[in-house]
């Protein structure tokens, strides 16, 4: 609750006594940190080495997910759960008999992402301070 005071209203979450900037800090050292034991996760455990453009690109599908959510967890999973399913496709179908262009295949979560983002972007909104520093109200 107090992280999404501090990012949606600062200046009220001030005034009950929350510490913003210590707050959003918190939440950027945890982002991160979750950030970086993925990426080692992938290049370690998954992959085994590290190699340029190992993500293909798909952090851009996490912000659409971000988006798709409307700033939700819940949301946001569920978006996740879409782009995957969409990237599982490419190599599942395959394995299944069915033939269809590769190009196409491995284009198919961008495109599942795109057309979310053209029909659901309008009727979310981001937090209200998102991007913008808060500063104390001398007054």
């Amino acid at each position: 609750m107090e992280l999404r005071a501090v990012g949606e209203r600062p200046w009220a979450a001030d005034v009950t006594g929350i510490r913003v900037d210590a707050r959003r800090r918190q939440a950027l050292l945890w982002c991160g940190a979750l950030a970086g034991l993925g990426g080692a996760y992938l290049a370690v455990g998954e992959v085994g080495s590290f190699n340029q453009n190992m993500t293909a690109g798909r952090g851009y599908i996490v912000v659409a997910a971000v988006i798709f959510g409307g700033w939700r967890l819940g949301r946001t999973l569920l978006g996740c759960a879409l782009f995957g399913l969409a990237d599982a496709l490419r190599l599942a179908l395959p394995a299944l008999g069915l033939t269809l262009n590769s190009q196409l295949l491995i284009v198919a979560p961008y495109l599942v992402a795109l057309l979310a983002m053209l029909l659901f972007t309008n009727r979310r909104r981001e937090p209200g301070a998102l991007g913008r520093p808060f500063e104390r109200d001398s007054t």
